[in-house]
């Protein structure tokens, strides 16, 4: 009988250390799915799986002497004339926004240069002088590369070449000198636009906004 109940005792205890054994195995951690490290030398667009290795222009579309943007149209089932012209038109928005910025950092150097200041007029003035500016220069605006993505993307890069750039600068002091139907009766302040060393200020100031 303790021969029975001891081999029983034994029999247990070696199924709960192989039952403890068995709980203390390690498992195997999970696969964890990782993206491809991606080149920081190259241009990437897309999301997720359709992430696509692009020219390298569409990152950095600068071009010297003159003013760039890339436009881009997603893909539809129009024909891809459609397409060229809304990316066309988005890169030109893109460069009329440009344009209208870096008139009104010029306009505000002017009117430090001038002495008018905060003045609400000038503000109103600088906002319909940068988008005339704007309008009349985009007509200088080409397509400078064109680019179709795996996933049908159309990307366009349009410029202003120096030529446009150098049309952008006279419209700009052409624009400044007709401030006067703006302002009014302030004829003082008009004056003050009209200043000699103003005006080579702002000739001056054009010529580093615009990098030259």
């Amino acid at each position: 009988m303790r021969f029975r109940t001891s081999l029983g005792i034994l029999s247990a205890t070696a199924i709960i250390a192989l039952s403890s054994c068995s709980n203390n195995t390690t498992q195997p951690a999970p696969q964890v799915s990782q993206m491809p490290q991606e080149d920081p030398n190259k241009c990437y667009r897309g999301i997720g799986q359709n992430r696509y290795i692009a020219p390298d222009w569409i990152c950095n579309p600068y071009i010297d002497g003159g003013i760039s943007a890339i436009g881009i149209s997603k893909a539809t089932m129009v024909d891809e004339s459609f397409m060229m012209t809304e990316a066309m038109a988005d890169a030109r928005d893109k460069i009329a926004r440009q344009l209208e910025t870096k008139v009104k950092n010029m306009f505000k150097k002017f009117t430090q240069v001038t002495g008018t200041g905060e003045d609400a007029t000038v503000e109103k003035v600088a906002t319909d002088v940068s988008k005339q500016v704007a309008n009349q220069t985009l007509s200088g605006v080409k397509m400078h590369r064109s680019w179709q993505a795996p996933d049908g993307t159309l990307y366009v890069w349009a410029v202003l070449d120096p030529q446009g750039v150098q049309q952008f600068k006279e419209n700009t002091i052409q624009q400044m000198k007709k401030v006067k139907t703006s302002m009014g009766n302030k004829e003082a302040l008009y004056q003050q636009f009209l200043a000699e060393r103003a005006m080579k200020e702002l000739d001056a100031e054009i010529d580093k906004e615009m990098g030259q």
